[in-house]
């Protein structure tokens, strides 16, 4: 066993030892789970409906910063590409060069073939915190993801729902939180183009 495995395997077997009752092994419990997977886990098909997803893109955002103001209308670049083993989508996303408000975004989304779900993070110049998200993406990455994202005026996790539809080639995901009274609303719209 190589140098980088035998530490992958050690440090598994620390975590699993630990989190599983002190009467069953790994090797009762990989017997019996059925959700016991090969180390590393194999490449599903919702691993290449992601790939199928790589490209650069022109990216269109709306934002509302309340429900009557009239969207802030900004265009940045984004690069999609598989990275760890083709197990994760990185999306890249930033501002033109020389742009007067600099701005740099890193989305990663996956599939957990334990959960059964995608995931998905997102973080950026704009704030500290992160959005993690949870759902379920059909084979052309369309659907719902639902989680939250740190509300960094009020200093707070906020829920957050995004759905992500096709128009023709176009690519649009709708961004939901809720309002001070608690009303969903919806805050922002990406619009993906692929050059």
């Amino acid at each position: 066993m190589q140098g980088l495995e035998r530490l992958a395997a050690t440090f598994f077997a620390v975590i699993f030892s630990a989190a599983m009752p002190a009467d069953q092994s790994i090797e009762a419990r990989s017997s019996s789970d059925s959700r016991t997977e090969q180390y590393p886990p194999a490449l599903t098909s919702e691993h290449s409906a992601l790939a199928e997803q790589e490209g650069e893109f022109s990216l269109q955002s709306r934002y509302w910063s309340s429900q009557e103001a009239e969207p802030i209308v900004t265009r940045l670049n984004a690069q999609r590409r598989m990275v760890l083993g083709n197990r994760v989508l990185e999306l890249v996303v930033s501002s033109d060069p020389g742009s007067d408000y600099p701005y740099q975004g890193r989305g990663l989304t996956g599939f957990d073939t334990s959960l059964n779900k995608h995931w998905y993070i997102w973080m950026d110049t704009t704030s500290t915190g992160v959005a993690l998200l949870y759902g379920s993406l059909s084979q052309d990455s369309t659907g719902v993801l639902e989680g939250s994202v740190t509300n960094r005026t009020q200093g707070v996790e906020t829920p957050l729902r995004i759905e992500i539809r096709r128009q023709g080639s176009r690519e649009i995901h709708e961004y939901f939180s809720p309002d001070e009274i608690g009303n969903e609303w919806r805050w922002m719209e990406l619009i993906y183009d692929r050059y």
